[in-house]
């Protein structure tokens, strides 16, 4: 029987996973020295050789079993994030991800008869750019909606809410409300999650009751004074943010 040809598919493949095992080899080693860890301490954490995490380290894991590089990522919390790009092509948004969150918050707003104010709202008319995610108004409080799909800086994430906040003031006064009030909608994935445990002091000190706000998100009533914080998969709904200590 003859060798069986390869595909186009199966040598782009190939290269792929060869590019992305070197990409992930030089991650772990960076954070390995980082955290100024052995190759034996980080090989006994998940049951590794000295030799095949070398190996790794290098490069060499195209063949590597998912199950090995996400033990990695937890023995050095840099959780893997996996997941397949979306479809190519002119049909499909890149900002679907986050649309999806927001198209979420617009028909609660219309099953909860909540006043849409719009959505990429833009809280400085001069610079457009500088957009809420979802305003809404909810009796006599203008409430900012900011959706996170991944947060890559908390501070800059942080201080840029606290501006929409102050511009938004001047909105409220131009609708006829009394307050203005925020919450984030983050996306529960590893990589969150991993930052609101290292962080728990950060979070809990500039976000209010996880409780108090999802329940207004889940029947609607009074939104709370302090900035708010909620876990949300489009798919089944908004969470409490639960904290340590």
């Amino acid at each position: 029987m003859g060798k069986r040809k390869r595909t186009e598919s199966m040598i782009l493949g190939d290269r792929e996973a060869i590019a992305l095992a070197a990409t992930l080899g030089g991650h772990l080693r960076a954070a390995r020295i980082g955290q100024h860890l052995r190759l034996i301490d980080v090989g006994r954490r998940v049951g590794l050789s000295l030799a095949r995490l070398s190996e790794l380290e290098r490069g060499d894991g195209a063949d590597t079993p998912l199950r090995t590089w996400v033990r990695l990522g937890i023995a050095l919390g840099r959780p893997v994030a996996v997941g397949l790009t979306p479809p190519t092509g002119p049909e499909r948004l890149e900002d679907a991800g986050h649309l999806e969150m927001q198209e979420w918050l617009l028909h609660l707003a219309r099953r909860l008869a909540w006043a849409a104010a719009g959505w990429e709202v833009p809280t400085r008319p001069l610079e457009p750019r500088r957009s809420a995610d979802v305003l809404v108004r909810v009796g006599r409080t203008l409430v900012l909606f900011e959706c996170w799909n991944t947060i890559r800086d908390l501070g800059a994430a942080v201080r840029a809410t606290n501006r929409k906040l102050a511009e938004a003031r001047d909105l409220a006064v131009a609708l006829g409300v009394d307050r203005v009030a925020a919450c984030w909608l983050v996306r529960p994935t590893a990589a969150n999650r991993s930052i609101v445990r290292t962080y728990p002091e950060a979070i809990r000190a500039r976000f209010g009751a996880s409780v108090a706000w999802a329940r207004t998100l889940a029947g609607g009533g009074e939104p709370p004074d302090r900035l708010g914080f909620v876990w949300l998969d489009p798919r089944r709904g908004a969470t409490t943010l639960r904290l340590r200590g």
